[in-house]
């Protein structure tokens, strides 16, 4: 099996992790001012500001058959799409990121073929796969993939979803059994998610500063509360189950405030 097929995002933090790590690519190689890394903000924007929660439910849910993969697969065919229009001297349309998001709201979003090795993985059998000839365009991207792991958050990659177990408890919902589980934050505040510009990571906005604290004096973390899940092994993972007060929520923004203004003045 290609090496670059061994791993894929299982969970929601994941998918927002590479979707994040795909824009920051698109900014860097096209430009700011490229229609398809302006579009892509557009999108970036309406998944933190207005969809996170339905993606993430949609997502996380044993009733339904979307994965993470099938978002990142949309992204993709779109870009393919967009750069196949150029090379063939035709006028491309203007990607609609965005609309993905929407069609998920409204119940009419249509999950997309994957490539028939990622189909497997996925799926974890070789059964019921899509009819040949039928795969799309060459794998284009590397936004679903890893270097080396052949776990993604403690969990094998070759049992798929079925491989997954979710307890909900007063610390969230978990995904997952293996030592470093991911734990959902249930009570994720959009507004602080809308703080972090889209090219930012909490570490270098951390740097090496200390962040606030609760009101009673034990460190926030950023990412559970800021990004809407952290891992079982996060050194601040006894607060993973503590809902913030609005005093809290307020000296969480102002350093935000105070670490951006820092990070990004010349």
């Amino acid at each position: 099996m290609p090496k670059e097929l061994r791993s894929y995002p299982l969970t929601y933090l994941d998918l927002e992790q590479n979707l994040g790590i795909f824009g920051n690519l698109l900014g860097t190689v096209l430009g700011e001012g490229h229609p398809l890394t302006a579009n892509y903000r557009l999108f970036w924007t309406a998944l933190t500001k207005q969809y996170r929660p339905h993606v993430r439910q949609q997502i996380e849910s044993h009733r339904t058959a979307l994965k993470p993969v099938h978002i990142l697969r949309s992204i993709q065919m779109m870009c393919y799409d967009w750069f196949d229009a150029k090379r063939s001297a035709v006028t491309p349309d203007t990607p609609n990121f965005t609309q993905i998001l929407r069609q998920m709201g409204l119940g009419c979003y249509v999950i997309p073929l994957l490539r028939l090795p990622l189909y497997q993985m996925v799926t974890g059998t070789g059964r019921h796969l899509p009819p040949p000839g039928n795969q799309g365009p060459p794998n284009l991207t590397g936004t679903i993939t890893s270097d080396d792991a052949s776990t993604v958050g403690g969990l094998s990659t070759t049992t798929g979803l079925s491989g997954l177990t979710g307890t909900t408890s007063l610390t969230g919902l978990t995904w997952g059994t293996g030592r470093n589980a991911l734990v959902v934050n249930e009570h994720a505040d959009s507004h602080l998610a809308s703080l972090i510009p889209f090219n930012r990571k909490l570490k270098d906005i951390i740097g090496s500063t200390q962040p606030p604290t609760t009101d009673g004096g034990d460190p926030i973390c950023l990412s559970y509360d800021v990004k809407g899940g952290c891992y079982s092994t996060c050194r601040h993972k006894a607060n993973h189950n503590h809902v913030l007060t609005a005093s809290e929520k307020g000296r969480l923004e102002n350093y935000i405030a105070d670490r951006l203004a820092k990070v990004q003045s010349p």
